[in-house]
């Protein structure tokens, strides 16, 4: 059953930060050496700075070492869209701790095998990815003219380590390439926006059924969605049916 194979995410209203981060501690475990926030910084949808500084405040004490950032697309270099959205300066405002960073400029880049490949056998990703022991995946529902949203699963699609992803990998099949990478890149906690609402929870597939319910999305017509499911040997219309449920 749907309830026993996927985890249910937690969906509060956006005014009500307090709440999001007494869901997100309820999370976390014990201290951590490296933290990873991945915030949507070269897409469309970047995530309320509200919301980041909020996470940001939360696991400050609890990590020694926290990056937030993202990786440079066809469109914007990472570091200059970091100081344009403000989140160098939120950073700096942690002091020496918290860094706002491109994140394959700190980290090798490495060669990751798709156990179930849909579009491509490996894929490059900053080797920091799987060296953090804490990864946040944060940013805010949005509509795509390819792969009719945008949230939790694409936006892994940042940690892909090429300025050139747009020419590289759209011509294959964008939802393919997400499924690929949800199967390499797993997010410990997921925040994304949708609306008036946060949904927040440890399953990117659980994660986006939700927000795009909240936006009036029918996930059943998310190719990637759809991919995922199979991939899990879930039916992703009993998820939606359950997660509609939960929402009304």
């Amino acid at each position: 059953m749907p309830q026993k194979s996927i985890d249910m995410p937690h969906i509060i209203k956006k005014s009500d930060i307090a709440n999001l981060v007494k869901i997100f501690s309820s999370f976390l475990y014990g201290n951590y050496k490296i933290c990873m926030i991945k915030s949507n910084v070269c897409g469309y949808y970047p995530p309320d700075i509200e919301i980041l500084h909020a996470i940001l405040r939360e696991i400050f004490p609890k990590c020694n070492r926290i990056f937030i950032g993202d990786t440079s697309s066809t469109i914007y270099n990472a570091d200059k869209r970091l100081v344009e959205l403000g989140l160098t300066r939120l950073s700096d405002s942690f002091g020496e701790k918290v860094k706002a960073v491109d994140f394959s400029k700190i980290s090798e880049t490495i060669k990751v095998q798709v156990p179930k490949p849909h579009s491509l056998k490996n894929y490059p990703i900053p080797k920091i990815v799987y060296d953090t022991d804490l990864l946040v995946n944060i940013g805010k529902i949005g509509i795509h003219s390819t792969t009719t949203i945008t949230a939790a699963c694409k936006n892994l699609f940042g940690l892909v380590s090429s300025k050139m992803k747009y020419f590289k990998y759209h011509p294959l099949g964008m939802d393919r390439v997400i499924a690929d990478l949800v199967q390499i890149i797993k997010p410990d906690i997921n925040i994304f926006e949708a609306g008036n609402y946060i949904v927040i929870g440890k399953d990117v597939l659980s994660v986006d059924i939700a927000a795009s319910l909240l936006i009036g999305i029918n996930p059943v017509n998310v190719k990637h969605l759809r991919l995922i499911s199979s991939d899990r040997n879930l039916n992703l219309a009993d998820i939606v049916n359950l997660l509609k449920e939960s929402i009304e």
